[in-house]
């Protein structure tokens, strides 16, 4: 230890050299003048301010130390080290490591204890509230040092001690080995007031104890929430951590909801404390009371392994009964057929939309995790959509097909009810069933006005696992908008079963009953080496892969094998041919007015525009213009619309749909219009 300079030894001045190279560290260089024995008392007394960076703290030993002083402000330096630092992140985000969910666990603990504690001593608590005692925690890379500051302005007295004791009875009682380094001088006192400022600004945020607010989630109260820095970090061995982490064990289990990302060492994840923020107040705000929640489900893909709750589901090892592949694929094979027996209307057509949902809705628990990498490149997460939209007429089989198809991935489905469909329920919901689709049945048209475009259009989830949302709607939605359509596969369902029909078919019962889950666990077995190498790619910088050209594959892949055929209307999808899709309804509305009003269609060759007339019924034409592409739409009256002849034909001409018969007939239609047309 440093002697005082009253004591005859004058002290060297300490000089201030920073290294800005890969270790980024900064030393204080001084000459030993002498030592001494003192004990903590008398190292401590005498001075009226305290500011002190530990990196761990015994509690009883800190309460009796604040006695000491009138103004006290402690800097924990971190509950946990990092491997690794990425000081280039600072600026704008901390670049993270490890669990984000035992991070946020800890500090909540760590918080807890405080405010635990020293509600024991009421005399502190008062100080508190009158900020004469203030804690902080480190929140961009850890403080590792053990700095004291010690100073009585009045008396011109300045103290910095440094060295390797932490804020505890054992380090400065003498129950274990320590250096202690004394600088009695106020000029080493501003050295180190400059660098111990230079922690509380940039890198660590006040924890609150006495003036929490009540109306906020437990979790916005944490350091890491009021830094514009979050650090994810491993568990040290500090002896303040052995109490935190135990209680962090319980408190992780809540962060298991919230859409937090999976970080690795070689894939640093950046999120801002505003993004954590609104996922915890949604967790707070969801009220829904589950009388049977369902268990989580999560998938561990890097190790091939689904997990329900806490039991092992599935293990990529473990390969299905061939007889129990075959029965499954029957059942569902056979439940699409009863869409040709007992259905009227658009049934082709819906059959090859169906498909399209069954090949999203197998490769949709991969969604998120494809995502996160997305997001990380800076890609458009609207190519992997968490949310399918089945919208049309009723009875068109829109519920039954998602139960049966859920239920055929992990033998179980959740429905979300109409009268308790809101945004926050769904946003919550997600988060809590992990990867289980979700089904939210018959949603009512002012509901779904009410909620859904909020949802879709502020896709919030950043977290490696959510589940997909599956949206039914009544009848009353008859047109979805463009901002929607491109974030969610929207499939329009352009049929309904005959009233002579209904209840007289039991497919759907004993599809429901008897189906299991041998071959979505065979899909998984091949996809999950599908999804890594997907994500790899994101992650190299490559271009997206094509998840519904992957899926479409997988399946009809599977199909053929354990059937020897494949369905016709289970033909080969890609994204563009899934983009398409959000555009049929349009011209399916075309081909009607083209059919039943010809004579009030016009074609202008100068211009490039197709005129459609609707004879002063302008709510007609309201409803058709919500339909019309941005891209094609080029005008709107009261009672006309006026569409890009250009973008119109290279649009059909483009999708490799339009060698079908109808766009083939819409096109023939289109020519004898062309060629009737006096306006050239």
């Amino acid at each position: 230890m440093m002697e005082r300079e009253d004591m005859g030894y004058p002290l060297e001045k300490p000089r201030q050299q920073t290294f800005m190279g890969t270790s980024g560290l900064t030393v204080f260089e001084a000459e030993l003048r002498g030592q001494r024995n003192m004990n903590w008392l008398e190292l401590f007394s005498g001075f009226r301010q305290l500011r002190a960076v530990v990196y761990s703290s015994g509690l009883d030993f800190l309460l009796s130390v604040l006695d000491l002083f009138e103004d006290v402000e402690i800097i924990f330096g971190s509950e946990h080290t990092l491997n690794q630092a990425h000081w280039d992140a600072l600026q704008v985000s901390q670049v993270l490591e490890g669990s984000l969910g035992e991070e946020l666990a800890i500090q909540r603990a760590l918080q807890e204890i405080l405010q635990e504690r020293l509600q024991k001593a009421p005399k502190l608590v008062d100080r508190i509230a009158r900020q004469s005692l203030r804690f902080r925690l480190a929140t961009g890379r850890p403080s590792h040092e053990k700095l004291y500051l010690l100073a009585h302005p009045e008396t011109h007295r300045y103290r910095v001690i440094v060295g390797s004791a932490n804020l505890s009875r054992s380090a400065f009682e003498g129950h274990q080995r320590e250096l202690i380094v004394v600088f009695d001088d106020k000029k080493a006192y501003d050295a180190f007031l400059d660098y111990y400022n230079h922690i509380e600004s940039r890198i660590s945020a006040p924890i609150e104890i006495s003036s929490l607010k009540q109306d906020l989630s437990p979790w916005e109260k944490i350091p890491i929430m009021k830094a514009s820095l979050v650090v994810i970090a491993k568990p040290s061995s500090s002896e303040f951590s052995r109490e935190v982490l135990h209680r962090a064990l319980e408190l992780q289990k809540e962060t298991t909801q919230a859409p937090l990302p999976r970080t690795h060492a070689e894939r640093p994840v950046r999120i801002e404390p505003d993004r954590l923020i609104q996922a915890f107040r949604t967790m707070q705000a969801v009220s829904i009371e589950l009388q049977s929640p369902p268990p989580r489900v999560r998938v561990d893909w890097e190790a091939g392994q689904v997990f329900v709750g806490e039991n092992l589901w599935w293990d990529i090892r473990e390969s299905p009964r061939v007889q129990d592949i075959r029965r499954d694929i029957q059942l569902l094979l056979e439940f699409f057929k009863g869409f040709q027996r007992f259905f009227r209307g658009m049934v082709e057509e819906t059959l090859r939309r169906y498909w399209a949902f069954w090949v999203w809705l197998y490769a949709a628990p991969a969604v998120a995790f494809l995502r996160q990498a997305m997001l990380a490149r800076h890609h458009d997460p609207w190519l992997y959509p968490l949310f399918a939209i089945l919208y049309g007429r009723s009875s068109g089989g829109k519920t039954t097909l998602s139960r049966v198809l859920v239920r055929s991935m992990f033998g179980q489905e959740y429905i979300l009810k109409s009268q308790d469909f809101t945004r926050t329920q769904a946003e919550g919901l997600m988060r809590m069933v992990g990867v289980l689709p979700i089904i939210a049945e018959d949603v009512a048209s002012q509901r779904f006005n009410q909620h859904v475009p909020e949802l879709i259009r502020n896709d919030f989830q950043t977290a490696p696992e959510c589940a997909p949302l599956i949206i039914a709607t009544n009848r009353d939605v008859e047109t979805i908008t463009q901002d929607i359509s491109k974030r969610a596969l929207t499939i329009y369902v352009g049929i309904s079963i005959a009233e002579g029909q209904a209840g007289r078919s039991t497919i759907p019962r004993r599809t429901l009953e008897h189906i299991g889950t041998a071959f979505y666990r065979t899909y998984l077995e091949r996809w999950c080496p599908i999804v890594l190498s997907m994500r790899d790619a994101i992650e190299k910088g490559e271009d997206p892969p094509d998840l519904f050209e992957a899926s479409s594959k997988l399946l009809r892949e599977l199909l053929m094998e354990f059937t020897g055929c494949i369905p016709e209307w289970a033909h080969p999808l890609d994204y563009p041919r899934i983009f398409s899709l959000r555009h049929r309804r349009f011209m399916e509305e075309l081909e009607r007015f083209l059919e039943q009003h010809p004579d009030d269609v016009q074609i202008d060759y100068g211009r490039k525009e197709i005129v459609l007339h609707f004879m002063g019924d302008h709510v007609q034409a309201r409803q058709f213009a919500r339909l019309v592409p941005d891209f094609v739409l080029k005008s709107k009256t009261v009672d006309k619309v006026v569409l890009d002849l250009e973008a119109l034909e290279e649009e059909l001409g483009f999708h490799p749909v339009s060698t079908s018969p109808r766009m083939t007939s819409l096109l023939d239609r289109l020519r004898k219009i062309l060629q009737r047309t006096s306006l050239k």
